[in-house]
């Protein structure tokens, strides 16, 4: 699970920026991700960082970081569309890496957090930004 900023600049052009062991600022790019394919084969990818979960235009070609991730063999991809704040990240690692500890379908727990925040909260803007946060978030499956 990745919680931290990424952005993408373009199908071929994504990253993953955090900060490093001495706090400075280190960068994963799409072309480490293949790099070493055993590192990622059968594994679930949860990336709570803007934009990772864009693909690029073409539908039959995943490309971008979960591109990146299935085509190196990862199992299943859960990831955001747009920009997200802090709060709906945490709320969709949580849902999801329980999901995933108890043998359930991340899809599920995604849909069901998506699902409950969408229903209940009342009108208040606050609500409406983190129902929106959380419609960000997509699975994808190898």
């Amino acid at each position: 699970m990745f919680l931290c900023h990424g952005g993408v600049a373009g199908p071929r052009k994504a990253t993953l920026q955090f900060l490093n062991e001495v706090g400075s600022d280190s960068e994963l790019a799409l072309e480490q991700v293949g790099a070493d394919p055993r590192r990622i084969a059968g594994a679930s990818i949860v990336l709570l960082s803007c934009e990772t979960g864009r693909v690029g235009d073409w539908i039959h070609r995943a490309a971008g970081l979960a591109g990146a991730f299935l085509a190196s063999g990862a199992r299943q991809i859960i990831a955001p569309l747009w920009a997200v704040p802090l709060g709906g990240a945490l709320l969709v690692g949580r849902a999801v890496l329980e999901a995933l500890t108890q043998g359930g379908d991340p899809s599920l727990a995604l849909h069901a957090l998506q699902r409950q925040q969408s229903q209940g909260g009342g009108a208040t803007s606050r609500h409406f930004g983190r129902a929106w946060a959380l419609k960000a978030f997509v699975h994808w499956v190898a």
